[in-house]
């Protein structure tokens, strides 16, 4: 959000604390609310806003807004079944890094392609797991790039590269 459109947003934010049940809005908490929503637009913090006027009895934090946002992006069971048609067909994952990573912890889509089929319910299991949590990881280091540092890989936005990932893991310990 830019600053022309914070009127409109604390009017947004102020209309929402008046029909929800919770703590009042102080200066201090509307500027962290403001922070923390920048990267939002304003006709979608609106909508966000409708729905969980709708849809939640208290009034909601940011947090409940940045669920909202997790809801739009494919879910590992979704992720699970373009695994699978791109396995049985023979062909290439999209180029989503997460997807591609989450793949390559399982050994590749030819190990994949190869699991017994009553061996692929674990497969699915592994792969949902590291789905998710890289989909969590990268979403957080591209909202706080200072955590990320130089070494995430530019071929795969918010994922470390493996050469900066064991360089780190090699490095001695505290004696």
């Amino acid at each position: 959000m830019i600053d022309s459109v914070k009127a409109d947003f604390v009017k947004q934010l102020v209309g929402l604390a008046a029909v929800k049940p919770g703590k009042g809005l102080t200066p201090e908490g509307i500027e962290i609310w403001w922070n923390s929503m920048q990267h939002w637009a304003i006709e979608e913090f609106k909508h966000a806003a409708a729905h969980l006027a709708r849809t939640i009895e208290f009034m909601p934090s940011p947090f409940h807004f940045e669920q909202l946002r997790k809801a739009g992006r494919p879910q590992a069971a979704e992720a699970w079944i373009v695994v699978l048609e791109c396995a049985r067909k023979g062909l290439e994952l999209p180029a989503d890094p997460v997807l591609q990573a989450a793949v390559a912890s399982l050994g590749g889509i030819r190990a994949v392609a190869m699991s017994e089929t009553d061996k692929t319910h674990f497969l699915e299991k592994r792969f949902c797991d590291h789905f998710e949590s890289i989909q969590d990881v990268r979403d957080t280091r591209e909202s706080v790039p200072q955590i990320a540092g130089p070494d995430c890989s530019p071929k795969l936005p918010g994922l470390m590269r493996p050469t900066a990932l064991l360089a780190q893991w090699q490095k001695p310990g505290p004696a």
